[in-house]
């Protein structure tokens, strides 16, 4: 089923540019985690001072995507209220609270940066408590999620099929945060589960991207 202009209370180009903005959001996070942070965490205690440019790299990179992740939250309460109001401003609200713990986060990442040349050692904690506080921020993206599943699929923003990869991606963040803090030993054997809610959020922001095509809708409810 095809996103209908008719019914999303939006322009076209507001919701290209939504679509963009969300693939600003996954590259500067991929980008951030994958590849400037690993780097970081991989190297030796005597290497990591080699490693700071990267990381400060990561921060920007953290810093665009929490300020695109504001803009979405908006976005998508523009889209998704006339849907279901209340669903859609706890979505809205749950997207924000995640903002602002990665936002928080962010800053034990920044305090690594000060005392990775003179105490890697606490650098290393500092950034164990940034990996922390984003999976506590991940606990309520996964809220977000459940409940983003349900408004996308009454909107017609998303297929059928895309709505429940969101809602499966939102079990996942949720199992992800829950197994970091109540069942450590577990929470390893999730990363590789993490890559459904990049195929998931990719496959949304490019049906975004791609803007509205004409097609039957679904009832209101």
């Amino acid at each position: 089923m095809g996103i209908t202009s008719e019914r999303v209370p939006v322009s076209t180009g507001e919701m290209r540019l939504t679509g963009a903005a969300y693939v600003g959001v996954i590259l500067l996070g991929l980008t951030a985690e994958l590849v400037l942070r690993a780097a970081f965490n991989e190297l030796g205690d005597a290497q990591l001072p080699e490693a700071l440019a990267g990381l400060r790299l990561a921060s920007l990179a953290d810093a665009g995507m929490i300020m695109l992740d504001l803009w979405l939250a908006l976005a998508f309460w523009r889209m998704l209220a006339p849907f279901g109001r209340a669903t859609a401003q706890a979505a809205t609200l749950l997207r924000l609270t995640q903002a602002a713990i990665i936002a928080g986060a962010l800053l034990f990442q920044l305090a690594a940066l000060e005392v990775a040349e003179t105490a890697p050692q606490l650098a290393r904690h500092f950034m164990a408590t940034h990996a922390a506080g984003y999976d506590l921020g991940l606990l309520f993206f996964g809220a977000n999620a459940l409940l983003m599943a349900r408004l996308l699929c009454l909107s017609g923003l998303a297929p059928r099929w895309l709505s429940a990869l969101i809602g499966v991606s939102g079990l996942v963040y949720l199992a992800g945060s829950l197994t970091r803090f109540a069942a450590p030993e577990w929470h390893a054997a999730m990363q590789p589960a993490y890559a459904l809610p990049v195929l998931a959020e990719t496959a949304l922001a490019l049906r975004l991207l791609l803007g509205p095509r004409p097609g039957p809708a679904r009832a209101p409810v």
